[in-house]
């Protein structure tokens, strides 16, 4: 009897950790766009070329910037009323067509892991998510934005402008480009990453699980006997 309810305790806890890892989290969204060239000074990005971009928006995260030391910087949310505020979130780009970080001679080191929300009075939107492909060596910007909408309004289908700098050294003129793009999918799953399978102790957790929960209901309706 005693084993029996050291059973039913064991699969009990077990239970309960696969419940707890089951609890709904803020899950972040991958946002993708695609779109052309619409104005350029590089060789490499002529007009028309087709782009893409994919960023990692969590919205439940602060952003930051990474300065020239590698030192991580919050960024401050200015809230003065409900239709005048600038806001801040974390956004990373992941991957696609930002332009190589070939700048060795920029003095600006920042990069940039942010997305923002900035309105004043109803009569001023500008919504962004910014991103860098950074080294040591100097900063690329990956700047997408939209004077329309507000950052929670953006759909698929929704219009934006991407722009791409790169600041090089003194005397020289920077190099940009800028694309017209849509908002092609929102996705709980990285789409640069292969769909990934379950592993088999996953189905072992969840199978201890439900064995667990059964031994717990079989002794409740055991002792209302």
């Amino acid at each position: 009897m005693a084993s029996s309810s050291r059973l039913r305790l064991f699969f009990s806890a077990a239970a309960l950790l696969l419940i707890a890892a089951a609890r709904p989290q803020a899950v972040p969204l991958y946002y993708s766009f695609t779109g052309q060239v619409d104005y350029t000074t590089l060789s490499d990005y002529p007009l028309g070329m087709d782009v893409t971009y994919v960023f990692r928006v969590d919205r439940s995260a602060p952003g930051y910037t990474v300065d020239g030391l590698g030192q991580a910087q919050a960024m401050a949310d200015y809230v003065e009323e409900p239709d005048y505020f600038t806001k801040y979130f974390q956004a990373d780009y992941i991957g696609g067509s930002i332009i190589p970080s070939d700048n060795p001679a920029s003095a600006d080191k920042e990069s940039s892991h942010y997305g923002m929300d900035i309105m004043r009075y109803e009569d001023e939107i500008f919504s962004a998510l910014r991103g860098s492909n950074s080294d040591a060596s100097g900063m690329d910007l990956l700047d997408i934005w939209s004077s329309d909408a507000l950052f929670g309004d953006w759909q698929v289908g929704t219009n934006v402008q991407g722009e791409n700098f790169v600041q090089n050294g003194p005397g020289e003129e920077n190099s940009s480009y800028s694309s017209s793009l849509v908002l092609a999918s929102i996705d709980t799953r990285n789409p640069l990453e292969a769909p990934t399978v379950p592993e088999p102790s996953a189905y072992a957790l969840f199978a201890i699980g439900l064995v667990g929960l059964c031994l717990s209901l079989r002794g409740i309706r055991s002792k209302g006997r």
